[in-house]
Parts: C-alpha cells; sequence; structure tokens
C-alpha cells in the first residue's frame, strides 16, 4: 500500500497519506479507533478554526468514515 500512495500525485498524493495513515492507525489500535477519531476531530471542528483547518479536518473525517463501524 506504502509503494502505490508513493506513485500518487498532486491531492490523490494527500489523500492516500490520509488512507495510509488511518490505516496503519486502525491497525495498531484497534476497530474503535476510527469512532473515537471521529468523534475527537468533530470536536475540534465544532470550535472556531481557519477555514483552511475545516477543509483538513473534514477530508480526515471523511476518510476515517469508511473505517467505522
Amino acid at each position: 500500500m506504502e509503494e502505490e500512495v508513493e506513485k500518487l500525485k498532486g491531492s490523490a498524493s494527500r489523500h492516500g497519506k490520509i488512507y495510509l495513515k488511518a490505516t496503519k492507525n486502525y491497525l495498531e489500535k484497534g476497530s474503535d479507533y476510527a469512532n473515537n477519531e471521529i468523534h475527537r476531530l468533530q470536536r475540534i471542528l465544532d470550535k472556531s478554526i481557519s477555514p483552511a483547518k475545516v477543509d483538513e479536518l473534514t477530508l480526515k473525517k471523511n476518510i476515517l468514515s469508511t473505517y467505522a463501524a
């Protein structure tokens, strides 16, 4: 998976790296990781943060939702 992510360019590379990190954390921390991280990110998103940070955290949250049960 790491080799395939390295081949990606542009925004696909950014998304691939987030997927790779989420996958590694999911495997290391177990099935509760995705749900716990989604809740954590939502708490941050509920606060007043910059639009760029909102985009980044929303992207991560959406990717993590693929791992949530």
